[in-house]
């Protein structure tokens, strides 16, 4: 009897030892590390780059205390500047909207700088002519360059959109007496522009008579009827 104890014992007392070595051969269980969750999930919520939105932007030029321009510029989206070539001068080097070559005798510049066309005026460009906030912007975008207006014309114009609210321009296009004066410098200015480009023009001359809006104002009174 005791005999038959002590093999019941010795068999028992293996069985916990075999048991005990296979748990140790188990393989542990592979946790998850948080560090990693975090950086999944930072992953996953981050936000895909947009492109940013098209918008018209609005040449500026500053500085019309001295006597050249100092400023730099940024170029207006124009529908005109789809085309290959300046419909004034046939240059592919710019636009209408950027051409220096005005008219000896008037010293004005023909044509629609907006549509980049001989075929219209700026005074009947059917994009412009009823939008004060449009009308502003070429204004600004000839600011020390050759008018497509007569002094008074764009003078008026400014005149009934600050009237309605709009801030005047920071810079103001050439009078027609102050261009016949620089007819001999015009294509250098053009040379100068098409090199490094409108948006970084500089040092083009400044019009004392149209240096600031308080000047214009001063020089261009508006007409009071006969």
């Amino acid at each position: 009897m005791a005999i038959q104890e002590e093999k019941s014992r010795k068999r028992k007392s293996g069985e916990a030892q075999l048991e005990a070595a296979t748990d140790g051969l188990r393989k542990p269980q592979l946790r998850r590390h948080p560090r990693l969750k975090i950086r999944r999930c930072l992953m996953s919520s981050s936000p895909k780059p947009t492109s940013a939105p098209k918008e018209r932007r609005l040449n500026r030029a500053s500085d019309t205390a001295g006597t050249a321009s100092t400023a730099d510029t940024t170029p207006l989206c124009l529908p005109g500047t789809k085309v290959s070539k300046c419909a004034g001068c046939g240059s592919p080097s710019h636009r209408l909207n950027i051409c220096m070559k005005a008219g000896l005798l008037d010293g004005l510049i023909k044509g629609c700088p907006w549509c980049n066309t001989l075929e219209h005026s700026l005074a009947n460009c059917p994009e412009t002519k009823h939008d004060l906030a449009m009308q502003l912007e070429v204004i600004q975008m000839r600011a020390n360059m050759p008018s497509f207006q007569p002094t008074q014309d764009w003078v008026d114009v400014v005149g009934v959109a600050v009237a309605n609210g709009h801030k005047p321009p920071n810079g103001f296009p050439w009078t027609t007496q102050f261009t016949k004066t620089l007819r001999g410098s015009l294509s250098l200015y053009q040379r100068g522009l098409d090199r490094v480009g409108f948006n970084n023009r500089k040092g083009l001359p400044i019009d004392p008579d149209t240096k600031d809006w308080e000047t214009v104002q001063r020089k261009f009174p508006p007409f009071e009827g006969y």
